[in-house]
């Protein structure tokens, strides 16, 4: 807890004060900003610990470079600022990877053509469900939901209530760990 101390006083002292390495100004705007900082996070990201870890990225790099950084505005709108550019890298960062996730589905949905012939017919059904049912029980699920009911990502995802994205992912790590148990390459 920061001195009563630092209570009333303005940002752009406790910045300087910061700047100077007070480690009770720091605390000071730490506990002045950090649940707002948090609110805005979690708006925009709908989850509890990439919030957090928003916001302690944010005051961490506050106090790494504070004796570098330059605030043009007021302290408020910066960390705002800080909070946004580290949620915008985080979308970009999700973006790249859902799209990395596409192809490696894409390329393993081709690859599943190649599962059955690499079986014999008559105990392909048989082998695959006993490979299924070693998976772990989300991508258990997600397998049988897509193998035996043939629903699509986004029908998976409402019915087990996650994200399709996730679903992708399981499915993707689930063919890749059906070809190890069936001796597949």
């Amino acid at each position: 807890m920061p001195l009563p101390v630092y209570d009333n006083i303005p940002d752009e002292l406790l910045l300087t004060k910061i700047r100077q390495s007070d480690k009770e100004a720091f605390v000071a705007v730490y506990e002045r900003y950090h649940k707002v900082l948090y609110v805005v996070s979690y708006r925009y990201l709908k989850e509890k610990n990439g919030a957090k870890d928003v916001v302690q990225d944010v005051f961490t790099t506050l106090w790494e470079r504070r004796e570098s950084i330059q605030v043009n505005t007021r302290l408020k709108s910066y960390l705002y600022s800080m909070v946004k550019n580290r949620i915008l890298n985080l979308i970009k960062r999700e973006k790249r990877l859902v799209l990395s996730d596409l192809e490696n589905e894409k390329e393993a949905l081709a690859d599943t053509d190649n599962l059955r012939p690499a079986i014999e017919d008559n105990h392909w059904e048989e082998s695959l469900y006993e490979a299924i049912d070693q998976l772990p029980k989300q991508k258990r699920l997600v397998c049988l939901l897509k193998v035996k009911e043939g629903l699509s990502n986004k029908e998976v995802a409402k019915k087990l209530n996650i994200t399709e994205h996730t679903v992708k992912k399981h499915y993707t790590q689930s063919l890749a760990r059906l070809r190890v148990l069936l001796n597949i390459c």
